[in-house]
């Protein structure tokens, strides 16, 4: 009688599992369906639009076969959305399966204490999984064993799905609207020559490597227990129309683990906007990208101007690439001063000027030196 109750309660347990990661599974996949559908109605509009029309027939002109080239594209896009529709379902049947993500990802285990980690040339190192995510941006690729939390691997390959029909949606984009191609260019010049290659040739070099090296520092904070944003990023529509680099969405509108916040307007999304050139009069992008902002169709409340001087953005990506690449991307390098400014710059619109040095101090970040921002 015993040994019958005890079945019955571990059937019982395991079909609540079961049903768990099926809902996990179904809702993680409704993110992705979302920024799908998303993608597809812009596309729809920006062909019916002057810009796409005219960008549509230069592309023809050019290269011929422009339809064709996007809907190619769509269907690729549509490959990697069933591809992950039978992940998620096979992690869901099998959820000891480990991610295998590339033939030379860096190997990741869970460790004793719930946390993950890595081997390295010293010794295990740990990480968290808002590395593992940014670390992507830097072209380290990882895969997640067993022993790795199933909703973590879920989560991973979903982020590796949604950053894949991402860029190839801004392919799609470049098809229809011009200015869109030096954006595409700039970003491949940044992940074939500087990143994969370890090129840094030029002036411009820098402003693609600070860009990018904040994208990455606010996407390593996107994730864990204590998150207070989510970093998102814009395809190159928003980049050259809103003037917006990327999106901090506020996730968690009242508390900062614990503390109560009093702002109530900083509750949405702020877009981010860089400058690095000395001669470029902020004044003038401000009055657009908050103009965009204020646009209905505007994925953010307001914009957030960042100044970002000096060399440092190269001599950080430099000292990265001299210590072998190492998990937790060139920021790792960053001092803790500037760490503190492109915190204090960035969330002036989500919070208080004492929230924000509350949340540094939780941060363990410094409480010097004056904000970036414009």
């Amino acid at each position: 009688m015993r040994k019958e109750i005890e079945r019955a309660i571990y059937s019982q347990s395991e079909a609540v599992k079961v049903e768990k990661e099926g809902a996990e599974s179904d809702q993680l996949f409704k993110e992705a369906e979302e920024i799908f559908t998303k993608q597809t109605v812009l596309l729809h509009k920006l062909e019916n639009s002057n810009i796409g029309k005219k960008g549509l027939r230069r592309a023809e002109h050019r290269a011929g076969n422009a339809f064709e080239k996007s809907a190619g594209i769509q269907r690729k896009k549509q490959e990697i959305m069933d591809r992950l529709r039978a992940d998620l379902e096979e992690l869901r049947k099998n959820p000891e399966k480990s991610v295998e993500i590339s033939e030379s990802g860096r190997k990741v285990a869970g460790d004793e204490n719930g946390g993950l980690a890595i081997e390295a040339s010293n010794g295990k190192k740990t990480l968290s999984f808002g590395d593992i995510i940014a670390d992507r941006e830097w072209g380290v690729e990882y895969n997640l064993d067993k022993s790795v939390p199933s909703i973590l691997r879920k989560r991973y390959i979903l982020e590796c799905a949604k950053k894949h029909i991402g860029d190839l949606f801004n392919d799609q984009i470049v098809q229809m609207d011009p200015l869109a191609e030096s954006i595409v260019n700039n970003k491949k010049i940044l992940d074939n020559r500087i990143i994969a290659r370890g090129e840094v040739k030029y002036g411009s070099d820098n402003g693609l490597l600070a860009e990018r090296m904040a994208y990455s520092f606010f996407l390593r904070r996107s994730y864990g227990a204590d998150k207070l944003f989510r970093a998102l990023p814009t395809d190159v529509y928003g980049d050259v129309h809103d003037k917006i680099d990327f999106i901090l969405k506020r996730i968690a509108p009242t508390h900062i683990r614990g503390i109560k916040t009093e702002t109530v307007s900083g509750t949405g999304s702020t877009g981010i906007q860089f400058t690095i050139n000395k001669n470029k009069n902020s004044k003038n992008i401000k009055p657009f990208a908050r103009g965009a902002a204020a646009s209905e169709e505007s994925p953010v409340n307001d914009v957030v101007i960042l100044k970002i001087r000096g060399e440092w953005p190269k001599d950080i990506f430099n000292k990265w690439l001299e210590a072998g690449r190492p998990s937790g991307g060139p920021e790792q390098f960053l001092e803790e001063d500037k760490k503190a400014r492109l915190l204090r710059g960035a969330l002036q619109k989500m919070l208080t000027p004492e929230e924000i040095e509350k949340y540094l101090e939780q941060q363990g970040q410094s409480k010097k030196d004056m904000p970036v921002a414009a």
